[in-house]
Formats: C-alpha cells, sequence, structure tokens
C-alpha cells in the first residue's frame, strides 16, 4: 500500500463521513438481517426488523 500520511488519511475519511450517504447492512450467512445502521432512509430504506429474511424487507431494481 502507498506511504500516505495519516492527515491525509484522516481528511479523506472525514470528508467520505460528511459529504456521501453512507449506509451499511449486516446479513448472517442463512440471510437474516442482524444489523443496520447509518443513513438508509436516504436509501428509502425503513422499518427493518432484525432476524427477517433480508430479501423479505429490501428490494433492489
Amino acid at each position: 500500500m502507498a506511504d500516505i500520511p495519516n492527515a491525509v488519511i484522516l481528511y479523506i475519511l472525514n470528508f467520505i463521513i460528511e459529504e456521501r450517504s453512507l449506509a451499511y447492512l449486516l446479513v448472517n450467512k442463512d440471510g437474516g438481517l442482524e444489523a443496520w445502521g447509518g443513513k438508509l432512509a436516504e436509501y428509502g430504506i425503513t422499518n427493518l426488523s432484525q432476524g427477517i429474511q433480508v430479501c423479505e424487507q429490501i428490494f433492489f431494481s
């Protein structure tokens, strides 16, 4: 990996966090939704339930 100064890495990370709509879904190996967070509502994802299959809760076209 390139030798990038910590100050540059910190700047890039802060920029991404502030300027992007970061969100995540944690899905277990069986497809059940374990955890979620971030700005999911900006993607139209709301009313999630833990343990329910992710394919039953979220649809992508």
